[in-house]
């Protein structure tokens, strides 16, 4: 199974993509805080802080486990995932 079969254009996605991360990309300007190392679309991102400390940060949520989670009558590990998930991001960076 490809991205196509499944249903996901994945130039759509690029096409769309592109005029928002434009804007997204005007967000970064952290100069008072730090300064962002990497680009967006990575598993994380690196800011560069005072002192020459660097910082790995990464946002992401349980997504489409919660539907396996309500099929399955069973919340107790949605948190523990989601945690999981962004250690791992952090640790790719």
């Amino acid at each position: 199974m490809n991205y196509t079969d499944a249903g996901v254009d994945t130039q759509l996605e690029q096409i769309s993509f592109k005029p928002f991360m434009k804007h997204l990309s005007a967000t970064l300007n952290f100069a008072a805080v730090g300064k962002v190392l990497t680009n967006i679309g990575g598993f994380a991102n690196i800011m560069e802080m005072p002192g020459g400390l660097r910082l790995a940060m990464s946002a992401d949520g349980v997504g489409t486990k919660v539907l396996i989670a309500q099929e399955a009558n069973r919340y107790d590990t949605i948190g523990i995932d989601c945690i999981a998930m962004n250690v791992n991001d952090v640790i790719c960076v």
